[in-house]
């Protein structure tokens, strides 16, 4: 709740009763105005220099903390370049202000770190206070991490042999390959398996990720089928403080979920009190992949079963294209029956009347006799017809019947002609189809 005061000292910059001394002494007290830069824009600016070359209020501290927790929570990264002294100082603050009035989202933190000069990276990562992590991790079952690597996993004696891995000084990756060592052991303990990461040292990489790619020192777990990258590697290696850049940090993959990923050193916590974590986090991250595969198996199944009734539904109406052809094509034989019956009917009409003893009545004769043992076989009701058989493939009458093409006559053993186009005059005084 802001009081009268504190609106009055966001406004004017300056408390009610220093306000009013100040105009016993003939003084005005000042005014927050807007910089030069952004009086035309109708707002005050947020970011940038304009807005960070003055000390931040009370007021503008929180929304532009509130501001910077909304980036956050939208893009999980935020990078701050070209920053002057006054501006990381200000983001400093910032961010101390979101951490300390409780803006930043339960089960998350906020980490900041200067990859370059001038320059800010901010994070919003799943993770807790290292001291309540501390607590966390001393109800879990501990994870003792040897002092000497007298008897090393295979994995970790082949990453402890090879000089061109775990490029750093040598005790922080002695310290490091002791931490693996402590994981790789846990695992075992656990039935998990612990493999060699494939490395990556091919020519396409940058020389910043070769120079990356060898400090780290990497191992795959692998759990029920999943395999789980661990890496650990030095959290600032550029600082120039030696404290500072022996640091540790361990990393897992991105989760599809919202898991912890990353842990590193602290003031007050170091990283091998918290490998029970890591250990919890595995164990977390292949249940939620577990559920992941099965529902993902579970929506292919459903696609697959809606995919075989669609399928069934396409055949059905195939099926019923195919019998309404045959129908149509039997109904057409029967007619052309019909034809060729009427037809010898004439003819024997007019050979009745015609005279016998004419040139072309033999003639006339042998043909309807032909013609009559012909219009016998093509009835198509000399034998009852039964159901159509249904070929496996409708593909073709599928076909037929979605793209127009025209159904073969096969009682006139011919396909029907295309309609032909109207004609239209040319000046050439030619008629031509009109194409």
């Amino acid at each position: 709740m802001i009081t009268e005061a504190g609106r009055f000292y966001l406004e004017h910059g300056t408390h009610p009763e220093a306000a009013g001394a100040s105009a016993a002494a003939g003084r005005t007290p000042r005014q927050r105005t807007r910089p030069a830069d952004d009086a035309s824009s109708g707002a005050s600016p947020r970011y940038g220099p304009p807005a960070l070359k003055r000390p931040a209020s009370a007021g503008e501290r929180h929304c532009d903390a509130v501001e910077l927790v909304e980036r956050l929570r939208a893009e999980r990264i935020v990078d701050l370049l070209s920053l002057s002294e006054a501006e990381v100082d200000r983001w400093r603050k910032t961010i101390d202000y979101a951490k300390r009035h409780g803006l930043v989202p339960e089960g998350h933190r906020i980490e900041c770190n200067h990859p370059a000069a001038s320059t800010m990276t901010v994070r919003l990562v799943a993770a807790t206070h290292p001291t309540a992590a501390l607590k966390r991790a001393a109800q879990l079952p501990p994870v003792p991490v040897p002092g000497r690597l007298d008897q090393p996993h295979p994995v970790i004696a082949r990453l402890r042999d090879d000089s061109e891995r775990m490029e750093m000084p040598s005790e922080v990756r002695h310290r490091g390959l002791c931490i693996l060592q402590a994981l790789a052991e846990a695992a075992v303990e656990r039935g998990w398996d612990v493999t060699d990461a494939p490395g990556d040292r091919g020519s396409t990489l940058s020389e910043k990720q070769q120079v990356r790619l060898a400090r780290e020192g990497v191992v795959r777990i692998g759990i029920n089928g999943f395999r789980y990258t661990v890496t650990v590697d030095q959290k600032s290696p550029q600082a120039p403080d030696p404290a500072k850049a022996s640091r540790l940090k361990i990393a897992l993959p991105q989760s599809h979920t919202d898991l912890q990923s990353t842990w590193t050193d602290a003031k007050t916590v170091l990283l091998e009190q918290r490998l029970p974590e890591v250990i919890e986090a595995l164990s977390h991250r292949v249940a939620a992949d577990q559920e992941r595969t099965a529902a993902e198996a579970h929506a292919r199944a459903a696609q697959q079963v809606a995919g075989a009734a669609e399928a069934a539904r396409d055949r059905e109406r195939a099926v019923e294209v195919f019998l309404a052809q045959e129908l149509d094509r039997r109904a057409r034989e029967l007619e052309r029956w019909r034809l060729l019956t009427a037809y010898c009917d004439q003819l024997e009409a007019h050979l009745d009347a015609a005279d016998p003893q004419a040139a072309q009545t033999e003639s006339a004769r042998a043909w309807l006799a032909w013609a009559r043992a012909h219009t016998a076989k093509a009835n198509p009701f000399s034998e009852l017809p039964g159901m159509p058989e249904v070929p496996d493939d409708l593909t073709r009458v599928k076909g037929a019947k979605d793209s127009g093409d025209a159904i073969p006559d096969v009682s006139a053993a011919r396909t029907p002609m295309e309609p032909r186009g109207p004609k239209v005059w040319d000046t050439g005084r030619r008629f031509h189809s009109n194409g």
